[in-house]
């Protein structure tokens, strides 16, 4: 439970720099956002989510929750905004 909120809290307060970095590197680069930190910051807390995950539900209901729906939205969509929608 705390690992949760600590990835809630994380993702509230530095959800604008991980956006930014992930969908507009070159301009997150223009910045100086420093990419590399951006990037670690955001693979750490999804390495939390699928570690926490795997121990409460097991490995493969969290693949399935994290590959089904954009792959069913991706059927629906044409273009990524409409995916992210979704």
């Amino acid at each position: 439970m705390r690992a949760a909120a600590a990835v809630a809290l994380a993702l509230g307060v530095f959800h604008r720099p991980i956006m930014f970095v992930c969908f507009y590197r070159e301009s997150a680069a223009t910045l100086g956002l420093k990419l590399a930190v951006w990037d670690s910051v955001f693979y750490v807390l999804v390495s939390l989510v699928i570690a926490v995950g795997v121990v409460c539900v097991g490995p493969i209901v969290i693949f399935g929750l994290l590959m089904l729906p954009p792959l069913a939205a991706r059927m629906f969509a044409r273009t990524m905004r409409t995916q992210y929608a979704l």
